[in-house]
Formats: C-alpha cells, sequence, structure tokens
C-alpha cells in the first residue's frame, strides 16, 4: 500500500489535519517529537488536486513532502516505535477517527505538542529530547560511543578546546532549506572548513538554498542554534556530509543535542549509523 509522509512544525499540526480530515483521506498515525509532527497518510487517496493542495500548505508551514519506499523506510526504523507511532489498521473511513479507534491513544487535536514542554523551563535551559533520541538512536544502531558533559560552548573553537580534541575532528551540522522541493536538508561538514552554498546546490541539485532561521531550527529539531547533532535521520531529513571529515581522522566530535554534551565516535561508526550522502562542498 502507498503512502505518503507530511512533517510539519507542531505550531502548524491542526491546521494540516484540519485538511486532510475534510478531504477524508485515511490517517495512519502521527508523532509529534521535538516541535515536528510527522503525520502519515494513505498516498493512494493523497493524489491530484489534493496532493497539490497540500504542497501548497506545506510551503506556507514549511513543511516536507514524501511519498514511496523513505516512507516505507521511516516506519520500520527506530526512530517510530510502536510506542510512539500512532498506527491506524483501518484504511476507510475518517481521516482521523481511525487512529482514535485504536486503543488508548488521544486525538491529534487534544495532545500536547513538545514545544509546550518548553515552556516550563527556565530561561536559557535547553529542551533534552533531541539529546536522549540521539542517545537512544546510537544504542538501537549498536555503534561505540563516548559521552561527556562540560561548561556550556558557544563556537567550533569553544567545543574543540574543551574536548581536548582538534578542531577538524568537529562535526558541524547546518539546517538548509533547499529549494525547488522546499525541504529541509542537514549538512555535515569539518568545523575546521566552511561551506560553500554554490557547492552544496550542486552536490544536492538544488535550484537554490538558505540557512535555516533561529526559529526553524528550533522547530524541527529542538535545539538551539549550534547544539544539532550531524544527525538528519533523527527528524527524517537527508544528510549530506563533506567529505573533509573523513580525511581529518578517525574520530569525530559533536554537540548532542545540549551545548553541555558531547559525543565522540569513530568516522566509521558515524557512516555506519546515519549513511550521509557523501559529496564535496567545502569552500
Amino acid at each position: 500500500m502507498a503512502l505518503c509522509m507530511l512533517r510539519v512544525p507542531t505550531t502548524s499540526m491542526l491546521e494540516v489535519l484540519a485538511r486532510v480530515e475534510m478531504k477524508g483521506v485515511p490517517l495512519h498515525g502521527l508523532k509529534s517529537v521535538a516541535g515536528v509532527t510527522t503525520i502519515v497518510l494513505d498516498g493512494c487517496h493523497a493524489t491530484g488536486p489534493f496532493e497539490s493542495s497540500l504542497r501548497s500548505i506545506l510551503t506556507t508551514a514549511h513543511g516536507q513532502y514524501v511519498r514511496g519506499a523513505s516512507v516505507a523506510e521511516l516506519l520500520e526504523s527506530s526512530t517510530f516505535s510502536p510506542q510512539e507511532l500512532l498506527v491506524s489498521d483501518n484504511v476507510g473511513g475518517s481521516a482521523v477517527t481511525p487512529a482514535i479507534a485504536c486503543g488508548d491513544l488521544t486525538p491529534a487535536h487534544q495532545t500536547s505538542p513538545p514545544s509546550a514542554e518548553r515552556d516550563h523551563l527556565q530561561d536559557g535551559e535547553e529542551d533534552p529530547t533531541t539529546h536522549k533520541s540521539l542517545l537512544r538512536l546510537l544504542d538501537d544502531k549498536g555503534v561505540a560511543y563516548e559521552t561527556s558533559t562540560h561548561a556550556a560552548v558557544r563556537t567550533s573553537e569553544q567545543a574543540a578546546e574543551i574536548r581536548g580534541a582538534t578542531l577538524a575532528s568537529g562535526a558541524k551540522a547546518m539546517l538548509l532549506s533547499v529549494k525547488p522541493s522546499n525541504e529541509f536538508v542537514l549538512a555535515v561538514i569539518s568545523a575546521s572548513e566552511r561551506m560553500d552554498s554554490k557547492l552544496m546546490r550542486k552536490a544536492g541539485g538544488f535550484k537554490a538554498s538558505r540557512f535555516a532561521s533561529e526559529e526553524e531550527v528550533m522547530q524541527i529539531t529542538g535545539c538551539v542554534p549550534g547544539a544539532v547533532p550531524p544527525f538528519g535521520s533523527l527528524w527524517g531529513l537527508k544528510t549530506f556530509m563533506d567529505d573533509s571529515l573523513q580525511e581529518q581522522g578517525a574520530e569525530i566530535n559533536f554537540n548532542a543535542g545540549l551545548k553541555t554534551h558531547s559525543v565522540k565516535m569513530t568516522i566509521t561508526d558515524y557512516l555506519r549509523a546515519e549513511k550521509p550522502v557523501i559529496c564535496q562542498f567545502r569552500a
């Protein structure tokens, strides 16, 4: 059965779900993590004018639209465990009701989005959700890694010094908005290098690209800028890695979703866990 997947900021979730329900498209599941809601629909029904309408909504909401095998792969991945994904066996009827009817599930419009949880954080305190998700992902992938806790760092140079590592070993992750797909992707490069936007667009086949705003980074990753780990798969994003990270040495270091926590692992294990698109886009 063909599926399609919508990924939108949780703040835009109700608008999108309302349009889905209005059109009677069966909802197969939804999940909200770190300010982003993933909605899985029966793709066989989301075609024609409705698909065009969805794309229009997603452009306004800075969302993503995915069809085909990548959706099935995401559903099978550890990031979509049965405990987290609301799944409906009923492909007919209302777009929202079948998912609610599965058991002790809460209707989408009654859920408390992760962004509400962040309201309880003290000023300057970071949301640990992504940090926990990252460690769970690494454990699920069975790769070796070391964690460390330290004073908050604001720059790559500070991070390298406090870790006792080279600047080049830092895996700097940057969230980009790209066209014509209006999707977000994650670009990862050695912290000692600068990204050449033109080469990045060429590597990804993009017509245009821009850095995500601070608000978009928070909405999509749940992290403050500078704390994003180099794992786009945490949010269903494609990861592009500059080959400078392979050339600098056997180990890499990166912020683990928090500016006070770092992870060290081998580049081999990183490639095995994340499977990024390896290309060259350094200046």
